[in-house]
């Protein structure tokens, strides 16, 4: 082994290797942006480090070493600081340069969004598809993972912000609306994913929305996962007292590797809080799928990376009939769009040039807001108003 790290190959290597080093990301970020691809395949690889391996050669030969060996520089005063300053510079700038055109780039495919990114709109026959067939589908690879449907505009304040410590440290708010204009969604992080499907409707028509979300706890009043019960007896109370024009939740559940069903103990809670004369917004769940669709797009198709509905969702009524469950002046308003995540029983990756998932149990909200119009088309039919 000594004899093979000593020998003049790897010798040369180890000389050149901080040449190495600055060159190969700033070459692995331009081959991704002109191929307009995640990450490089197997040939691309190696062509890679060959050519990393070249540049690193010449980068050590001609800029390298003629500073590290100059007569000249080793005379100046501050040789150390110039010579560090030339190193920075060499493997900033071209990083710099990169990163800009990565961000020209994103900013160029956003700003097509309307017209090659449509999403649920060529389900909904307001759009035939993307007008680019080269356009790229949206969150990019980069973002997806970080397309979460949560309110980042404030905390909540005034009369929105709850007494209970731990509540009011979950509270978000969007900008006050009109006054008595207020709905709250609560649940867990699924839940918190539909709130880009109402956002713009509800904000249009002067709402407040109001967030509280507690990842793992969806709004289950029976629930014997630890801090979740606590957590629904304050959360119940401080909605009865706010009293908002809507509580939205998710009012049915698909567990891992289990058919869907109601939310346990929601009939009592759409009794309780109609009966306080608030209305309750109940989505059916989302598709919780066997496999994380982004990630399955690396290796297979969309075709393969498509999952059945056989045997993940129960009959439509599980939602639709929790009407019966209404008990005062309030309204049960069902929300069901399975068909817009699983067209023709299909739970497809992508639609109308979308990512329709962010990982295996989390819609995108870049998606999740092109079904905007479908919500508010059901809203109406069930007698909401805004």
């Amino acid at each position: 082994m000594d004899h093979l790290l000593a020998g003049r190959p790897l010798s040369k290597l180890g000389d050149m290797s901080y040449g190495v080093y600055l060159v190969h990301w700033p070459l692995l970020i331009t081959l991704l942006v002109v191929q307009d691809a995640s990450r490089a395949g197997a040939i691309e690889g190696l062509i890679l480090i060959a050519l990393s391996v070249r540049a690193g050669s010449l980068l050590t030969r001609y800029v390298d070493a003629p500073i590290r060996f100059s007569r000249s520089l080793a005379l100046l005063p501050g040789r150390a600081v110039l010579v560090i300053a030339l190193a920075v510079a060499v493997g900033v700038t071209p990083s710099l340069l990169i990163q800009s055109a990565l961000d020209r780039q994103t900013a160029r495919i956003l700003a097509g969004a309307a017209l090659n990114n449509p999403g649920a709109a060529v389900l909904l026959g307001s759009s035939s598809g993307p007008q680019d067939p080269d356009a790229p589908p949206i969150p990019l690879p980069e973002d997806i993972k970080w397309d979460w449907g949560n309110i980042d505009d404030l905390s909540c304040k005034g009369p929105y912000k709850p007494t209970d410590p731990s509540l009011a440290a979950a509270c978000r708010q969007t900008a006050t609306g009109e006054p008595g204009k207020v709905i709250v969604a609560v649940g867990n992080s699924r839940t918190q994913q539909m709130i880009g499907s109402y956002l713009p409707l509800a904000e249009a028509n002067g709402y407040t929305i109001v967030s509280i979300i507690k990842s793992g706890c969806p709004l289950d009043t029976t629930t014997t996962w630890e801090g979740c019960l606590d957590w629904n007896v304050e959360l119940r109370d401080y909605l009865v007292a706010l009293h908002p024009a809507a509580v939205v939740t998710n009012t049915t559940q698909i567990d891992p590797g289990q058919r869907e069903k109601r939310t346990p103990g929601v009939e009592g809670l759409i009794g309780d809080l109609t009966g306080a004369g608030i209305a309750v917004i109940g989505f059916r769940d989302a598709p919780r799928l066997p496999w994380d669709p982004p990630a399955c797009l690396h290796e297979r198709s969309e075709e393969q990376c498509t999952v059945p509905t056989r045997g993940m969702f129960g009959e439509a009524e599980l939602n639709r009939g929790l009407a019966s469950s209404v008990r005062g002046s309030g309204a049960f308003h069902p929300i069901d769009l399975t068909d817009y995540f699983c067209p023709g029983g299909e739970c497809v990756p992508i639609i109308g040039n979308v990512h329709v998932y962010m990982d295996a149990v989390h819609p995108t909200r870049t998606y999740v807001r092109t079904i905007a119009p479908e919500v508010d088309r059901q809203l109406s039919s069930s007698g909401w108003r805004w």
